[in-house]
């Protein structure tokens, strides 16, 4: 297999998913259970080797997440049996690396 076909294989895959805020209105028990959804999605992204990268944003979705499956099987596993369990995921918006034309980490300082 080509270094070409074994990255295409590897399905890198960036996703969005809406969750629970944990600053949300709410009072009592039910605040209780939003900041319970949110550390549990939060325990989930730290655990789990798939996720590369898990950031916090602005706009419609709360959190953009960087994850690598080996197959199209195993992300729709990691999505069906650990994401989408969690009470604070409500919608998960899914987009695909095509092809890269560029990828650098190196910063235009200096």
């Amino acid at each position: 297999m080509s270094s070409s076909a074994r990255e295409a294989c590897r399905s890198e895959a960036t996703r969005r998913q809406s969750v629970c805020r944990s600053d949300a209105v709410c009072s009592g028990d039910e605040c209780e259970t939003a900041a319970e959804s949110v550390r549990q999605f939060e325990q989930l992204v730290m655990q789990r080797p798939e996720v590369l990268e898990c950031h916090s944003m602005s706009g419609a979705n709360d959190y953009l997440l960087r994850i690598v499956a080996a197959s199209m099987e195993a992300y729709e596993h990691f999505l069906s049996t650990q994401l989408l369990q969690l009470k604070a995921v409500r919608s998960v918006n899914t987009s695909f690396v095509l092809r890269t034309k560029k990828f650098t980490t190196r910063l235009p300082v200096g």
